[in-house]
């Protein structure tokens, strides 16, 4: 007989866990983002986010064990009445080692040549899925009042964005074709390179549930200016790894960036904060022996 059933979200999953739960099962809920009563979210899909709102909230309450990835959501789940011995956060496991060790000089003076990049040019990176919720919009903007003061700057995004174009155009738009190079689908084993080469790690998402980019970037050495969101709170030290700004304010997030490409140093000293504190906070063999033992728990 089956023990324990997971489901992966507390929406379509949750409902045929709940079902499988009447046979004798214990079920765990997973949530791996910022979903309820989040009004950015609702707003995606009116009608239709407001009712997964209200079922996913339904469904959890009856779940004999949750597993969210930041603390904000578990405190959601507290003020909806769940106790909190049945509500824990167990961050995604992800393996640094490879972001952690130092990258040759020559690989970065290629990958300069290679997107024609000054030497000397402050350089600030993303990288991700160009979905709406990731809010590139606001990172654009944001570099273009950033390039008024630093036109030296230049910002590497890396993704695929053939279903993107408005992002390419929106460059155009502002003026930064000179300022911003597209570099494609970026692979893992290129990824440190890339965070070897910028000065800052950029996230501009509205709402994320985790962000394990944002973990790399950290391992990597690298300042985060980031958006409020609920996973970067968990992940960026505010003031100490990093600098965090309200979702879609471009003012706020440029005034971050000028802050730390007007103070190497501080955004060094942030950099070696932030390695430190990942591989303290996130090490994935503790978060993967907290997952397998939230398993026994609620199978128990």
């Amino acid at each position: 007989p089956v023990k324990m059933i997971t489901t992966q979200e507390p929406f379509y999953t949750a409902f045929i866990g709940l079902r499988l739960q009447k046979m004798g099962s214990h079920l765990q809920i997973q949530n791996h983002s910022d979903f309820f009563d989040n009004p950015l979210w609702i707003a995606e899909r009116p009608l239709w986010n407001a009712l997964l709102n209200a079922y996913g909230k339904w469904a959890v309450r009856r779940a004999d064990y949750l597993r969210v990835v930041n603390t904000t959501e578990r405190r959601k789940y507290l003020s909806f009445g769940i106790p909190a011995e049945r509500v824990d956060v167990l961050p995604v496991p992800v393996d640094l080692s490879a972001f952690e060790k130092p990258v040759d000089e020559s690989r970065l003076a290629a990958l300069r040549a290679r997107w024609h990049i000054p030497p000397d040019a402050p350089l600030l990176f993303w990288v991700g899925r160009p979905v709406p919720f990731k809010d590139l919009g606001t990172l654009l903007r944001a570099m273009a009042i950033v390039c008024r003061e630093r036109p030296d700057a230049r910002v590497i995004l890396g993704g695929d964005f053939s279903r993107a174009p408005q992002w390419p155009a929106l460059v155009n738009d502002l003026g930064l074709a000179d300022s911003v190079r597209f570099v494609g689908p970026v692979s893992r084993d290129e990824l440190p390179d890339y965070f070897a080469l910028c000065s800052v790690y950029l996230h501009s998402s509205m709402y994320e549930g985790f962000g394990r980019v944002m973990l790399e970037a950290s391992a990597a050495g690298r300042p985060i200016v980031a958006t409020r969101t609920a996973g970067a709170k968990d992940i960026v030290r505010d003031g100490e790894t990093g600098l965090l700004c309200p979702p879609r304010a471009p003012s706020a997030l440029a005034e971050s960036i000028l802050t730390l490409l007007a103070d190497p140093l501080r955004a060094r000293r942030m950099g070696e904060a932030a390695r430190v504190w990942v591989k303290q906070q996130f090490d994935p063999e503790r978060l993967t022996a907290d997952i397998v033992a939230a398993w026994r728990k609620c199978a128990e």
